[in-house]
C-alpha cells in the first residue's frame, strides 16, 4: 500500500493540476502511512488556498528527503486517477480486513452476536457506498484473500498479519 501512496503523492507533486480530480476519489483517511496522510492534507490545504504546490512550499510540512523520494516514485499524469482509485480500494480492503479481524475476535471471545452482526453490517454498508460497480468484483477479492490465507498458513503466521499487498 505504501508504494502506491508514494507514487500517488509523487505524481501529485509533479502534476499539481490533477489535485481536484484526485480529491474526489481519495481522502486523507485513505492513506495508511501517517506522514503521507499529513502531506496529502497539506497539499489539499495549499490547493484550497490557491498556493503554489512544489517542493519548496512543501518542505515546511515534510523533509526534503521524503519529497525527493516521492518525486522519484512519481508516475505520469495519466496514471493519477488509477493510482487514486488503487489507494481508495486499498483503504477499503484494510477496513474489511480490520473489521473481519474484530469480528473473528468477537466470535472467539463469545461477544454478543448482535454486536458482531452490527459490525459486519456497517462494514458492508461502507463498502457498498464507497465502491463503484467496476470495483465490485468479489471473486477477485476472494481469490486474493485465498492467496493470502495460503501464504499465512505456509509461513505459520500467528495473530493478525500485515497485508503486504495493500
Amino acid at each position: 500500500h505504501s508504494l502506491v501512496e508514494k507514487k500517488l503523492l509523487g505524481t501529485i507533486i509533479m502534476y499539481p493540476q490533477m489535485i481536484s480530480e484526485i480529491t474526489n476519489i481519495v481522502s486523507k483517511e485513505d492513506l495508511h502511512v501517517r506522514d503521507y496522510a499529513e502531506l496529502y492534507q497539506s497539499i489539499i490545504d495549499k490547493y484550497i488556498k490557491n498556493e503554489k504546490i512544489d517542493v519548496t512550499n512543501l518542505t515546511t510540512v515534510a523533509k526534503g528527503s521524503l519529497l525527493t523520494d516521492l518525486m522519484m516514485e512519481a508516475g505520469i499524469y495519466s496514471e493519477g486517477k488509477i493510482l487514486a482509485e488503487t489507494v481508495k480500494m486499498n483503504a477499503m480492503l484494510r477496513m474489511i480486513f480490520n473489521d473481519s479481524f474484530y469480528t473473528i475476535q468477537g466470535i472467539e471471545h463469545k461477544k454478543d452476536p448482535k454486536e458482531i452482526f452490527s459490525l459486519l453490517q456497517k462494514t458492508l454498508e461502507k463498502t457498498q457506498i464507497e465502491t463503484s460497480p467496476k470495483h465490485n468484483d468479489i471473486e477477485s477479492i476472494l481469490n486474493e484473500l485465498e492467496n493470502e490465507r495460503k501464504t499465512i498458513k505456509e509461513k505459520n503466521i500467528i495473530g493478525f498479519p500485515t497485508w503486504d499487498f495493500l
